[in-house]
């Protein structure tokens, strides 16, 4: 989950940027659940919480969760991909 929060905050750190936001003490929270009742086992949810305690978001809070939504890391995760893994 660190290289979703990751590329989420550069995404966000992006856009505040180029906005005039302040991006001082940014935090990105991630929490997830997980599915262990029965098997395939898997990641059931994922919640992202975006911090940015120095900056007035104001009308600007639509357009920043949209920047957040497009990071690469959550497109692919959405995407669903196949994933291959051999042994080499």
């Amino acid at each position: 989950m660190d290289s979703l929060a990751a590329c989420i905050g550069m995404y966000v750190i992006g856009y505040c940027k180029n906005t005039g936001l302040d991006t001082e003490n940014l935090k990105i929270n991630i929490d997830w659940e997980k599915r262990l009742k029965e098997k395939p086992f898997y990641i059931k949810n994922i919640n992202v919480a975006i911090d940015l305690p120095n900056a007035d978001v104001g009308p600007r809070k639509d357009a920043l969760l949209k920047v957040a939504h497009s990071c690469f890391i959550h497109q692919t995760i959405k995407a669903n991909p196949e994933i291959s893994i051999n042994l080499t």
